[in-house]
């Protein structure tokens, strides 16, 4: 098994996946429909688990990429991601099912700072468990 944190750098477009529902083509970026189900999830969060909840576990996250019918959501810090996960993620999948029953996962990562170049137009890429 990968650790999820591992990137791999892959240089060209080749490995990047062809256009399918919910991603833009030639990228891991969610498309306005998938922002717009995270938007909405978002706030239901707010409502549901109150304000206090919200601001100190569920504020942080953010919606990164979408890819295979999973949700990528990143967070600040393991700490955070280990309770979302113990905690809320459960609901938070059902609720982005409700918008999208397509939706089969919410994948919580830390985020991570990328100091490096692009300018040969390489592309960094996640690697899948």
């Amino acid at each position: 098994m990968k650790n999820p944190d591992q990137i791999l750098k892959i240089v060209g477009q080749a490995a990047l996946p062809e256009h399918r529902d919910g991603v833009e083509p030639n990228s891991y970026a969610p498309s306005r429909d998938i922002q717009d189900l995270w938007q909405c999830v978002h706030q239901e969060m707010r409502a549901e688990f109150g304000e206090a909840v919200f601001r100190s576990w569920l504020k942080p996250l953010t919606l990164q990429a979408y890819y295979h019918n999973t949700l990528e959501v990143s967070v600040p810090t393991r700490f955070i991601r280990d309770w979302i996960q113990n905690h809320y993620a459960g609901r938070i999948l059902e609720m982005c099912q409700a918008q999208n029953r397509d939706v089969q996962r919410v994948e919580f990562v830390v985020a991570q700072a990328f100091s490096g170049s692009l300018e040969d137009k390489s592309f960094i890429v996640r690697v899948l468990r």
